[in-house]
């Protein structure tokens, strides 16, 4: 036994999280939670973890004898990875190597306190070289794809060798290739002994036949057999309450935007000599190559390629928020020059980095209401139609209970709701959404798709999953290493 929890209960804001849980983690186990968005799935990690302290009933962890009811002494036996990490890191926004996020694991801190005594050096060059991460040691933590960064993150959980591994929708937003190098990872740990716990909100292949698994509803056990669909909801419409997004005397097929001859470098040159040319002495890496796009009114996208293909810099030059080397343009709307409030009122991004940055002290309402200027949880004093605007919103994507509840606080399928709702409060034209339907379940992807199918907004969709595919007609465009390889039509 490593860990056994009794009727335990935990509430965080005023609200329950966890009731009546009764759960035992055996030594050399593999447990696969399972559950809707918001059901509890991440806060229960974080209770097994030691974060969260339960309200209620008794918590027991094996680790040391006598066992403890406090994680003293445990949590330096347990290691979570989960989507939270992974955006501290992209919030801190340093530029540090990988090998350099890898070390901090001795401590599990965001920085390393001390330097690195010799053997500790050489555990972590032993460890990179058997899970084959050894090639990414020096290259940038924040411009690593999300598989490599997720490798990166699963490597430093190891290497204080962990009794007990807690993934925490740890599959969300990687390509089949990085899902099938992680699950490697984590089997080479199971086969050293150790045991896994981990959550998950789409159905997917396990780690070990006699694996285990546990069903969570609205933060209470569900002991019954449960469909993974559990049927797909009709979705409210806006169209009846907020003015439809289709500008009136524009037609379908109007182009919208277009890219010509644009290269895309990322990264910084080490000195004023390699500025110009960006050569292999600099630190720059071009990203995308000779792209040449067109986005007509009506007509949706659909972009695929593996992780680091250069997909989500692709989303940003078509935002506007990364722009060409000379010889390059984007044109919006007819327009090279078009202001940054106007293309960020009629062009919405969805992506994960996104979410990473709105992880902030603000209700659900805020969270939408800050579409209306662009901020993080801010928003001016609103309008009577524009706080209508936001509360129908909020009731289209059945998230009214939100509102007033602090996103701190919110699951990650809650907040991407959230986010999803906050990009349509503008009523935009374009709608780009970059991986947008991790962390939602099936119910949750399918309400999405009701409520943008209704709204005449021309949808970007880059996505892994074939479930996560737009179900109606779009043009497919395939990137491979920063280049177009395919372009044809999908038909639903």
């Amino acid at each position: 036994m490593l860990i056994e929890l009794q009727k335990v209960s935990l509430e965080l804001g005023h609200r329950m999280l966890l009731e009546d849980v009764s759960l035992a983690i055996e030594k050399n186990s593999v447990l696969q939670i399972c559950g809707a968005n918001g059901s509890g799935k991440s806060t229960l990690l974080k209770l097994l973890a030691g974060q969260h302290w339960h309200s209620s009933g008794t918590r027991t962890y094996f680790f040391t004898d006598p066992p403890r009811s406090s994680p003293i002494g445990a949590k330096e036996q347990i290691a979570l990875v989960s989507p939270e990490l992974q955006e501290r890191y992209q919030r801190l926004g340093h530029d540090r190597l990988a090998l350099e996020v890898l070390e901090t694991g001795f401590m599990q801190t965001d920085f390393l306190n001390q330097p690195l005594e010799p053997h500790q050096q050489t555990e972590v060059q032993n460890l990179a070289r058997a899970l084959q991460i050894s090639h990414l040691l020096e290259q940038s933590f924040i411009e690593l794809s999300k598989g490599q960064m997720r490798q990166v993150l699963l490597a430093r959980a190891l290497l204080v060798k962990p009794r007990l591994l807690l993934l925490d929708e740890f599959f969300s937003g990687v390509d089949a290739v990085s899902k099938e190098r992680l699950k490697a990872m984590v089997r080479r740990y199971l086969e050293s002994g150790g045991s896994l716990v981990y959550t998950t909100h789409r159905q997917e292949a396990g780690f070990a036949a006699q694996e285990k698994q546990l069903w969570l509803e609205n933060g209470k056990i569900h002991r019954g057999k449960r469909n993974w669909e559990r049927g797909k909801p009709k979705g409210k419409s806006l169209r009846s309450k907020v003015e439809s997004q289709k500008p009136k005397g524009k037609n379908r097929g109007e182009v919208l935007l277009e890219v010509e001859d644009a290269f895309v470098w990322l990264g910084q040159p080490r000195d004023d000599a390699t500025a110009m040319d960006g050569n292999a002495a600099s630190e720059r890496k071009l990203v995308l190559k000779n792209i040449q796009f067109t986005l007509s009114r009506g007509l949706h996208w659909l972009v695929t390629g593996h992780n680091g293909a250069g997909k989500s810099t692709f989303a940003k030059l078509l935002c506007g928020d990364v722009a060409p080397a000379v010889g390059g343009l984007v044109r919006w709307f007819g327009k090279t020059n078009l202001p940054i409030w106007e293309r960020h009122r009629r062009i919405a991004l969805v992506s994960s980095d996104l979410q990473a940055w709105h992880r902030v002290d603000a209700t659900g309402f805020e969270i939408v209401a800050s579409g209306f200027v662009g901020g993080i949880g801010w928003h001016h004093q609103l309008e009577p139609v524009q706080i209508a605007q936001v509360h129908m919103i909020l009731s289209a994507f059945e998230i009214e209970f939100l509102a007033e509840r602090n996103a701190l606080y919110a699951s990650q399928g809650e907040l991407r709701k959230l986010l999803l709702a906050r990009a349509l409060v503008t009523q935009p034209e374009i709608m780009i959404l970059d991986e947008a339907f991790d962390y939602l379940d099936a119910p949750s992807r399918a309400l999405v798709w009701n409520v943008l199918e209704q709204q005449g907004i021309t949808l970007l969709v880059i996505a892994h999953r074939d479930e996560d595919h737009p179900p109606f007609e779009a043009q497919h465009l395939e990137l491979r290493a920063g280049e177009q390889v395919k372009k044809e039509l999908l038909a639903f």
